[in-house]
């Protein structure tokens, strides 16, 4: 999908400890931290991908967006900033491209110690408009708060499906491959808008069918969330397979179930 510097070690233990944090203390980044985190906006604008990122360090600014964050995600704190993700409206599959990024980003936090949120409806999209640079042929899809996690307000844990709910076509005990079930457990540890979990797995004999899950309520606002969704789902698998040295290569699909094709050979 995108060609990134990837530390599958690393990203692939950041994978299980990640959690979406939602409070957070009331400190400032320290200089270390505030410098990884323009590295990582420097970085990902040096891809020329058709997605940009611009951060706000929102305890350097007079107002907080973020503290204004309720509804489906419940309540937001103290967060340091936030990534704006920014794309470009024309590209095709933007959302699965924000989705793989953005989840690129919120990995490399988490293994710095520094606590993420994805948020990609209820916050003040006129502020995050004004506190960036966008062109008619952009759109801004999602924001990613960061800081340090406040662990005494933040107890809540989300369900996740189980592996024999999200795999559609075969039982576990049918699967022989560690690889291909150590990669669906990583995908179904992905963050997804409103805990939906908008994916299926069908395992195929050289590789992954991921599928959109037809229970959710297709409207097209929903629709750009799950594909979103199915980004995270997918830069999971791949850091698994990485781990494993499985080099795969992903098909993207605009068909109505059928989301994307991984196909690697064990």
């Amino acid at each position: 999908m995108i060609d990134l510097d990837i530390d599958y070690e690393k990203f692939n233990n950041a994978i299980y400890n990640r959690k979406s944090i939602r409070i957070y203390e009331d400190l400032k980044l320290d200089y270390e931290d505030e410098k990884f985190i323009l590295y990582l906006e420097n970085y990902i604008n040096s891809l020329s991908c058709g997605i940009k990122v611009e951060v706000v360090f929102e305890k350097n600014r007079n107002r907080d967006i973020c503290n204004d964050i309720i509804g489906a995600y419940g309540k937001i704190k103290n967060c340091n900033g936030y990534f704006t993700l920014i794309g470009d409206k024309h590209k095709n599959f933007i959302e699965d491209y924000i989705g793989y990024l953005g989840e690129y980003i919120i990995l490399n936090c988490t293994s710095k110690g520094i606590g993420t949120c994805w948020i990609s409806g209820n916050f003040k999209r006129t502020s995050v408009v004004e506190n960036c640079s966008i062109k008619k042929s952009e759109n801004i899809y999602s924001i990613i708060l960061f800081g340090y996690e406040n662990k005494k307000e933040n107890t809540s844990k989300r369900e996740r499906n189980s592996l024999e709910t999200l795999i559609i076509n075969k039982k576990l005990s049918e699967i022989k491959s560690r690889q291909v079930l150590d990669a669906i457990n990583a995908a179904r540890l992905a963050p997804s808008l409103l805990n939906r979990q908008p994916w299926r797995f069908e395992i195929l004999e050289n590789g992954i069918k991921i599928k959109r899950d037809r229970d959710i309520v297709k409207s097209k606002k929903l629709i750009r969330g799950k594909r979103m969704d199915i980004g995270t789902a997918i830069f999971h698998i791949i850091v698994s397979l990485g781990v494993n040295n499985i080099e795969p290569k992903i098909i993207l699909s605009e068909c109505e179930d059928v989301i994307a094709v991984i196909n690697f050979k064990i």
